[in-house]
């Protein structure tokens, strides 16, 4: 069973004065096993379908998410992380009805003349048709602050809103690239390799308003929403070499000052416990570890790139 977070601390404010720290609880799947995933090819933004033992991870991972609070999710609309959506949901039907919300932006990074192929090099933004690396890094971005600021101006007394959200492996791990220069990991959480049907949960604060407020809405820090990736894509459209350098010493004096300012916490990291009844025999993905070594939640293998995505 996934554990539940207790809601955050309100750094000692008065209850009279503040109303309880809200907080954006979000959990990243990855989508289940394909047998494009088995056979090292390459899948992108190919519409590949999960095999069956994708199906079962799939199931396995909506039943372990059966007993968490829920509040909305998000998928890529591919298939293969549609499906893993629909049976994070199809779990809890008989509690309540749950829509998944399919959005272009979580899609996987569109890998060009790689596609469909075996391929074990690098994924360099100079072969052909491959979506550039900060291209990828700006939908995947803007999302987030779409889902960051939609959520803080939510009319609500809940402490904890939960966002599931289903994507692909070079795409989440992408996100947890900008994600990371923001975040504290917490002890023994370690940066890995983003397992098939794997969850990454993080808690992102939202500043909690005044009592005496008419509104229920919260603030959001601007280090939160990614801005500074934004920016320095701006400015690399704009092409004018003194503003992307502007741009870049901003983004750099940014991630100086995190340490500062960082909330948001990574609790989880590519934790796969919920696949431990996993039936074993199926050929697996290669690289996947056998569930009953990844008992802490956090993978062995420190390697965040997507051999296969």
């Amino acid at each position: 069973m996934v554990p539940s977070i207790s809601p955050a601390a309100t750094n000692g404010a008065s209850s009279s004065t503040l109303s309880t720290q809200r907080t954006l609880r979000v959990l990243l799947v990855r989508h289940g096993e394909t047998d494009h995933n088995v056979q090292g090819i390459i899948q992108g933004q190919l519409d590949t379908p999960l095999n069956a033992r994708g199906r079962a991870q799939a199931a396995l991972l909506g039943e372990a998410l059966k007993g968490e609070e829920i509040d909305v999710v998000y998928s890529s609309p591919l298939q293969r992380a549609a499906d893993t959506a629909i049976a994070i949901t199809h779990a809890r039907r008989e509690t309540h009805h749950l829509p998944v919300h399919p959005d272009d932006r979580l899609k996987e990074r569109a890998f060009g003349s790689l596609e469909g192929r075996s391929y074990k090099g690098g994924k360099r933004d100079s072969i052909p048709g491959i979506e550039q690396s900060s291209t990828l890094a700006e939908r995947l971005a803007d999302f987030w602050r779409d889902l960051v600021t939609k959520h803080a101006r939510e009319e609500t007394t809940k402490e904890i809103t939960t966002a599931c959200i289903v994507a692909h492996g070079a795409s989440l791990s992408s996100l947890l690239g900008c994600l990371t220069e923001y975040s504290a990991l917490e002890e023994g959480v370690k940066p890995s390799r983003l397992w098939n049907c794997s969850v990454t949960e993080l808690l992102v604060p939202l500043s909690a308003q005044s009592s005496s407020s008419s509104s229920s809405a919260a603030e959001v820090q601007a280090s939160h929403l990614l801005d500074d990736v934004k920016a320095l894509e701006d400015a690399k459209v704009q092409g004018d070499e003194a503003t992307i350098a502007k741009a870049q010493l901003a983004r750099d004096e940014a991630y100086r000052t995190r340490a500062k300012s960082a909330g948001i916490v990574i609790v989880r990291w590519a934790d796969v416990t919920h696949l431990e009844d996993e039936p074993i025999g199926a050929p697996r993905a290669k690289g996947a570890p056998e569930a009953s070594a990844t008992k802490t939640g956090v993978s062995k293998v420190a390697n965040a790139d997507e051999v296969n995505a």
